[in-house]
């Protein structure tokens, strides 16, 4: 960049006149680019970095960060939760008024147990996560507290009926969501039932037809508790109940098998 005086330019205005200046700007040198296979020459300016030729790195460099999956325990799954507790805690009520209704009677006392399974079977189908009935069972006993002679014992029965059906789906990892599995639990559910009433009336001195009585009606019915709440819960599927809570654990399921795949790990 150099100052020209403009009043040589074209001759001068006066003798008075003050001179014009400009300022000219001066190309700057341009440097050739160096032939393909030539070292750079020393003292020259570096050049730009150019994409490298090799795909791996180029899908390092380019890859976008990997976005955070949501977890399923969402604002969603509890309000599942508490609107099935509710429907269960209407639905025990009624079964515990039975219950004493027919308390003098073992074997037909047994026969409402299938109640207490139908909520555990229909809430594991539709949110198969780790704890979800001891969840409901907790939020329903809350419920049934003040609307039932034996109060707030509701919560301890709720959650040992509920403890004996999620421990099946709990030795599975909760990855198998099957008819059959909902009724091992009630069978299971029903079966514990059973001996513990035998064992409370002294099953010894009972004679033996009662004390089988006692034991296989509630077994059978918590087996028929079981295919009840699959199949509600598969009507309620069809009608997109739990769609996100399924939807966010089926993605993270993915995620992790990918990762494990990624990492040369085996897949479970």
């Amino acid at each position: 960049m150099s100052w020209v005086d403009m009043s040589d330019v074209g001759g001068r205005r006066g003798e008075g006149e003050a001179a014009e200046w400009s300022i000219v700007t001066e190309p700057e040198p341009t440097t050739p680019a160096p032939a393909a296979g030539s070292e750079p020459a020393v003292g020259s300016a570096p050049t730009a970095h150019t994409a490298s030729s090799d795909p791996a790195a180029n899908s390092r460099t380019s890859a976008a960060p990997r976005s955070r999956i949501a977890s399923p325990y969402s604002t969603s799954y509890l309000l599942t939760a508490a609107a099935i507790a509710a429907a269960t805690a209407i639905l025990l009520i009624a079964g515990n008024w039975i219950g004493y209704a027919t308390s003098a009677i073992p074997w037909m006392n047994g026969v409402t147990l299938g109640l207490w399974v139908v909520p555990w079977a229909l809430a594991l189908r539709l949110l198969p996560l780790p704890g979800t009935t001891l969840l409901v069972a907790l939020f329903a006993g809350i419920v049934m507290g003040p609307f039932q002679p034996d109060g707030f014992r509701a919560i301890y029965v709720n959650l040992w009926y509920a403890f004996f059906f999620e421990i099946v789906f709990a030795v599975t990892l909760y990855r198998i969501q099957r008819l059959w599995l909902c009724i091992v639990g009630g069978v299971l559910n029903g079966a514990v039932w059973g001996v513990t009433v035998a064992l409370a009336l002294d099953a010894a001195s009972m004679v033996p037809g009662v004390v089988a009585a006692t034991i296989l009606i509630p077994t059978i019915s918590g087996g028929v508790g079981g295919w009840l709440g699959f199949v509600i819960a598969d009507a309620l599927i069809r009608r997109g109940v739990g769609t996100t809570t399924r939807k966010r654990l089926d993605q993270r399921r993915a995620a992790r098998a990918a990762a494990r795949a990624a990492s040369g790990a085996p897949t479970a």
